[in-house]
């Protein structure tokens, strides 16, 4: 696949909520809005910048290294639950399960990364001077190694 044809559905993926963000600021804060989006710019594009690399670089290298420690955790017998189990339980408890267990397990991966020896890459994701909808997307990529690892 080609650089562009990976870049069409990042860039594709950030303009609806750039526009919804945009026209919800706006509606909230007038022209005050626009101020702020300009103070605020340099730090957008640093967070925008990182969120193509890890979407064209990191993410798909995290994705198969998942894949394959999946496959050789199944491959070895290491399976906490089959997935029978799962699809004998109603729809509404495995949402609920999933929902409880992935808070439950990102909660205490966060604040393990609010340690030292995760502390300097989990960093970059809370140094945003303006906190903006790209916050989210500043991440250091040993910190997205930790959140695949764990989550």
């Amino acid at each position: 696949m080609s650089w562009l044809a990976q870049l069409t559905p990042i860039a594709t993926a950030l303009l609806w909520p750039a526009l919804g963000f945009a026209l919800l600021a706006f509606v909230a804060r007038g022209f005050a809005s626009l101020r702020t989006a300009r103070a605020a710019a340099s730090e957008v594009r640093v967070n925008l910048t990182l969120y193509v690399f890890d979407a064209v670089l990191i993410a798909p290298s995290l994705g198969l290294m998942a894949a394959a420690l999946a496959a050789w955790l199944g491959a070895n017998g290491f399976v906490l639950v089959n997935a029978a189990m799962w699809s004998a339980l109603p729809a509404w408890l495995v949402f609920a399960i999933a929902l409880f267990f992935g808070d439950f397990v990102g909660y205490w991966r966060h604040r393990l990364e609010h340690t030292a020896p995760l502390w300097p890459s989990h960093a970059v994701h809370h140094s945003d001077t303006a906190m903006t909808w790209t916050t989210l997307h500043r991440f250091h990529p040993i910190n997205r190694l930790t959140t695949t690892l764990i989550d």
